[in-house]
């Protein structure tokens, strides 16, 4: 007799499972969780580096851009932040010459800027 019971409330609870959270895309958790570096500390962080070293620090960029031949430009997406605001900049931009950074920069777009028209 108790079979007869307990088989109803096990697929009367099978349907249970389903979270009645949001949850959002796996894109937008990544890029919350990468917002790390205010634009100076990420300035001071790749400063002088090398590529390996950069990819070590950072991981792979979003985005390369290649402007010139000897220039290639690496946009990491929501990695800094405006220290005054708080605000996230859209992209941290590593420009690399010669194999090294050149120079890092925040910009408010994720374009870097040899790329804007």
């Amino acid at each position: 007799m108790n079979r007869l019971l307990v088989l109803p409330l096990v697929v009367a609870l099978a349907g249970c499972g389903q979270s009645t959270y949001f949850t959002p895309p796996i894109a937008t958790v990544k890029a919350i969780q990468r917002v790390k570096y205010d634009g100076q500390q990420f300035q001071d962080l790749v400063a002088g580096k090398t590529q390996a070293q950069v990819l070590e620090l950072l991981g792979q960029p979003d985005d390369r851009v290649r402007p010139e031949p000897e220039v290639e430009l690496w946009v990491y997406r929501h990695l800094t932040y405006n220290k005054i605001s708080g605000k996230a900049y859209d992209a941290g931009v590593v420009d690399i010459r010669g194999g090294k950074v050149h120079q890092a920069y925040s910009t408010i777009d994720d374009t870097p800027r040899s790329k804007r028209p």
